[in-house]
């Protein structure tokens, strides 16, 4: 393999684009798993730089093999050697200014260094402006704040520089903050200082919400007890990671968390710190004053998310782990349930109240059965978790769904694991003749509709119906209820490259709304031609029938690029011939209630209403 092959550049490519290509390579590797490969790939780098910047480039580099990249088996000329002992030199130097006790802020230290090698010529000051920057880029988490100042003013590093040589960073990012308390380095053996930067950095970038790719978030905790005493991002991960449990295992450690909670000096975690606590006293069943039900209903959110993001970290193979949903174009935000629970809630209450017609009240929402649903763990209390979610997107391709669907055949899904990821294949018979038709599921979902259904015995089916629209209908039976999950494809976004038709769960279980227990659930989302077209309309809709009783909840989306982040949520409440709904505007931040028949109704909502049906596949 030549020194080309393992960048991913072509022979004679531009410093730039060698740059580049380097950067998005190291970007790539795991250091704790891949030294070697890191190794080879910065010695591929460095001789790249060096025949590109010489005077003459000769073809006995583009075949030099990775394990051949050494100083003795290559010939230089002698600019290119003078680079490469610069290069050397300089490296060696920020090696041992980095034992040394004062290298973290001790701006003269740093000016001292690297005066000689900007002052000696331009080739070295420009040499030594770029390596600066990879320096910053790969240690910016322990230097402080003015000696990053430092370095960036004496190297004269614009954000032209950053943009020339690091271009997918953002150099604001590198400046940021400092997080590292030097004093408590300063007790770190020397020889566990790598080991110590390596977790570091992983920490920094995971508290971030930027996880680094292939890492153990496993390791990384077990790193964490061991260098927890160190600084406030590791004691606040472990809290962290404690209040990600459920219910029962925050009240056994809450003295630990409340532990750590207090040992976080620094102001960056401060306010968050002293709700945290105030949240944990409050889950143990401690009175807690200056809680207000709006920072309990936001805590209660951000332990939810931590929990989610948890359980697809640590248990990547549990059915029943629920996914971090990172983009607003894969599924509904997080944001926008909770907000539709909330207006479902106040809406089934309003009803219940006003209501005396049906011979089964709706009642209240009870607070304290939802806070106990939205502290329950996944993991430990799947088949007691009652609440209204989103598990993902289904992606649907390989133009699977074609015209000659078989009506109301016997089908059954096999599974299958692979380095590509999930596959779910459905099997049916035809004219008594075993058929396989593949489903892949995106990354989102991976398993967790089907294969979590298998796990609990669940009995699933799927059904082509021959219709107009041609409907994909999934049967899921799990513990005696019916969940239908239709798909509605059209020619368009079949034959549209890069667009698909979205789909999402939810769990049909509303008892604790005191709706009734068979609930039909269906949720649409038409993204037309793709992503960013001209006009895009997201359609939810909870339909709930029994005894004259419906209840619809839709969601609107009508801004181009924006998946999922509704202009407006619409809920009705119909009893025989009155409507009751709310109407919430998120942009305004504004809820209307309405009363009344059809007739009163805003002809807005009228038009919305007019064409929708509730008829699903038998």
């Amino acid at each position: 393999m030549t020194i080309y092959q393992i960048l991913g550049i072509e022979a004679g490519a531009s410093k730039k684009e060698i740059k580049r290509a380097y950067a998005q390579k190291v970007k790539q590797l795991d250091l704790s798993k891949d030294m070697e490969a890191y190794q080879a790939l910065r010695k591929a780098y460095d001789v790249a730089l060096s025949i590109q910047g010489s005077p003459e480039i000769r073809p006995e580099f583009q075949s030099v093999p990775d394990e051949a990249v050494t100083q003795e088996e290559i010939s230089f000329t002698d600019d290119v050697m003078q680079i490469v002992e610069l290069k050397k030199s300089l490296n060696q130097l920020l090696r041992e200014t980095m034992t040394q006790e004062a290298y973290f802020d001790d701006q003269a230290l740093w000016e001292d260094l690297l005066r000689p090698f900007l002052n000696e010529s331009l080739q070295q000051y420009e040499e030594t402006r770029e390596r600066m920057i990879y320096f910053l880029v790969e240690n910016h988490y322990l230097l402080s704040d003015e000696v990053k100042k430092s370095i960036t003013t004496l190297c004269e590093l614009t954000e032209e520089d950053w943009q020339a040589y690091y271009g997918y960073w953002d150099y604001r990012d590198v400046l940021a903050e400092n997080h590292l308390r030097f004093a408590d380095y300063q007790n770190i053996p020397k020889g566990q200082r790598e080991t110590y930067y390596h977790y570091r950095y992983q920490i920094y970038h995971f508290l971030s919400d930027d996880q680094p790719e292939n890492a153990s978030i496993r390791s990384i905790v077990e790193k964490a007890k061991d260098f927890s005493y160190l600084d406030d991002d590791l004691l606040y991960l472990l809290a962290l990671y404690y209040l990600g449990q459920s219910k029962e295992k925050i009240s056994e450690s809450s003295s630990l968390i409340l532990n750590l909670l207090s040992r976080i000096e620094g102001t960056r975690y401060r306010q968050d710190c002293e709700k945290f606590a105030r949240f944990t006293q409050y889950l143990n069943g401690e009175k807690v004053t200056k809680l207000t039900y709006a920072e309990i209903k936001e805590l209660e959110w951000a332990s939810e998310r931590l929990k989610r993001y948890w359980v697809s970290l640590l248990y990547p193979n549990k059915a029943t782990k629920e996914v971090k949903v990172t983009s607003t174009k894969s599924g509904p935000s997080w944001q926008f349930i909770w907000v539709a629970i909330a207006i479902l809630g106040l809406i089934v209450r309003v009803g219940g109240m006003t209501s005396t017609q049906s011979s089964r009240p709706i009642k209240p929402v009870d607070q304290e059965i939802m806070r106990k649903i939205q502290s329950e763990s996944l993991i430990d209390n799947a088949r007691k978790f009652r609440s209204l979610k989103v598990y993902g997107s289904l992606r649907f391709f390989d133009d699977l769904f074609e015209k000659e669907g078989t009506a109301g055949t016997d089908s059954q899904w096999k599974e299958d694991f692979s380095d590509d990821g999930y596959a779910a294949y459905l099997v049916f018979k035809q004219n008594n003749q075993e058929q396989i038709k593949q489903i892949k599921l995106s990354s989102y979902l991976d398993r967790e509709i089907f294969h979590s259904f298998a796990d609990q015995g669940s009995i699933v089916q799927v059904r082509f119906q021959q219709l107009p629209d041609f409907t994909l209908a999934v049967f899921l039976n799990w513990q005696e209820q019916i969940t239908n999950l239709a798909f509605q494809p059209d020619d368009q976004t079949l034959s549209s490259p890069g667009s698909y038709t979205a789909y999402d769960y939810f769990r049909r279980d509303l008892n604790q709304y005191g709706l009734p227990s068979e609930t039909y659930l269906k949720v649409l989302s038409d993204l037309g031609a793709d992503y960013f077209s001209e006009e895009l309309r997201t359609e939810m809709i909870l339909v709930a029938e029994d005894e004259d009783k419906l209840i619809e909840l839709r969601g609107f989306v009508n801004q181009p690029g924006y998946l999922f982040r509704s202009e407006q949520l619409v809920l009705a409440l119909k009893k025989e011939e009155d409507i009751l709904f709310i109407e919430f505007n998120e942009r305004e931040k504004l809820a209307q209630i309405y009363g009344g028949s059809f007739a009163e109704a805003p002809q807005a909502y009228m038009d919305q209403v007019a064409g929708a049906s509730f008829d699903f596949p038998s």
